[in-house]
């Protein structure tokens, strides 16, 4: 976040901010991988177990 917001490190690495609607995109995916790892850790403990 530091890299991509800071004017300084945006001139340095030469980035820019994402906009909301990238953001609407990104955090719904990422959630999403987030959750099917927890429900296959789930289901792995839970195999293990037996």
């Amino acid at each position: 976040m530091i890299l991509a917001y800071n004017p300084l490190m945006q001139k340095f690495l030469r980035t820019v901010p994402l906009e909301f609607s990238e953001w609407l995109i990104i955090i719904p995916i990422a959630a999403s991988i987030v959750l099917v790892e927890e429900i296959r850790k789930f289901f792995y403990r839970r195999k293990m177990a037996i």
